[in-house]
């Protein structure tokens, strides 16, 4: 085997191995992607009755929350936002609704692009 094709071949199987190092990296991609649920219902409770506020509101098919529970939505990561928001009855629909009440209500908005997804779904361009 001549000294290039010894060169090809170890630069062939360097990447291959820096390629598939992700894919058997330690952390999956759940913990990569996921947040941890302790810490997002942390995040919405941090004002008390917010939680109850949202299920409330939801069972009753009319939004009405206090401004301190908007900024509590407002303060979420997206992580989170998305996480909550495909928990049972809590739909990224419902979700949609929560923001745009607390941005007509009390101005309190997010990212302009910023809307809640399923995470298995893209999201359509608009």
């Amino acid at each position: 085997m001549g000294y290039s094709q010894a060169t090809v071949i170890l630069f062939l199987v360097l990447a291959f191995a820096m390629a598939a190092t992700p894919a058997f990296s330690v952390v999956g991609w759940e913990e990569r992607n996921y947040p941890n649920p302790r810490l997002c219902l942390r995040e919405i409770t941090k004002t008390p009755g917010c939680l109850a506020e949202l299920s409330r509101s939801l069972l009753r098919k009319n939004l009405k929350f206090r401004r301190e529970c908007c900024e509590v939505y407002q303060g979420m990561s997206d992580k989170c936002h998305t996480w909550f928001f495909n928990q049972r009855k809590y739909t990224p629909a419902y979700g949609n609704q929560v923001k745009d009440y607390c941005a007509q209500k009390f101005g309190i908005t997010l990212a302009p692009s910023y809307r809640v997804y399923h995470p298995m779904n893209q999201p359509s361009l608009q």
